[in-house]
Formats: structure tokens, sequence, C-alpha cells
């Protein structure tokens, strides 16, 4: 068996009642052919880079598994008839692992959970205290073009 991990991001409108059957058809998709559900962890809600059919936002979802080579292939299918899937991405981590040797956790009742600021240090932040952002430019360069003249 192989191991995979699946990135979900789902609209940020979707309620706890949705999510959790979202994180069900997952764990049934994956037992159903053959493979070991490992894990599925919310993320949270997040902002992201760019905006996906109209959502500056989205709740990301990180399943593990490990599962055939198909397996992947019918979990994407499936994600992509769903309604509430805006991306996913799949990521083979393990080319041959023993399914005995990885322990599998139960699935949890997921919240969507509140906002989740992003903390990207290389992000430029506009705050009023901040060194270019407060009243620092307020009267511009026309000092400096007088004293040219």
């Amino acid at each position: 068996m192989r191991e995979y991990e699946t990135v979900v991001v789902v609209k940020p409108d979707v309620g706890d009642e949705q999510l959790n059957k979202l994180a069900q058809r997952v764990k049934q998709i994956v037992d159903g052919d053959g493979g070991k559900f490992l894990n599925l962890a919310s993320w949270g809600k997040k902002k992201l880079a760019y905006e996906i059919g109209n959502y500056p936002k989205g709740v990301f979802l990180h399943a593990t598994y490990l599962g055939k080579s198909a397996t992947p292939a019918e979990l994407e299918r499936n994600l992509r008839i769903s309604d509430d899937v805006i991306r996913f991405l799949t990521v083979q981590l393990n080319e041959v692992v023993d399914p005995a040797t990885r322990e599998a956790k139960e699935l949890e009742a997921l919240k969507v959970g509140a906002d989740v600021e992003d903390e990207d240090p290389f992000r430029p932040r506009r705050d009023v205290d901040s060194e270019f952002g407060g009243d620092e430019f307020e009267g511009g360069f026309d000092d400096e073009e007088g004293d040219r003249n």
C-alpha cells in the first residue's frame, strides 16, 4: 500500500453538519477501496491567496490514508462531484507502507471554527502605528521640492 495525503478546500459558508458528512464520505471511500484511513484534521477557515469561485476564504481539511494507486483517483472523482468543495490536492507520501505499522485514529466531529488570522511574516501589513502606515507622509515631498528651486 501507498501513503497519501489530501488537502481539501471547502466553501466558507459550509456548516458543521455538511463538513462532517464530507469527512464521513472521505473515510467511506478510503475504507471501501481496501485502504486504511489514518487521520482527518480541520485546519480551520483561512484566507485564500486568491479568490476561487468568488470565495476569498475557505475551510481547509487535511486527510492522510493508505491505499492502492486507484484510491486517490476515486476520492478525487467524488470530491469533484461535491458542490461544497472548491479545490483539492493529493500527494503521495510513501511508496511502500505496511498497514500494520500505521495507527489509525477515530474520526472525530469537525467544526468549522472561527476565522484564522494569517500569520504570514512575508506579507506586508498596514498598521496605523507602523513605520510607513501612519501620518509620516502627510505633507508629502513639497518641502524638498521647495528647497531645490
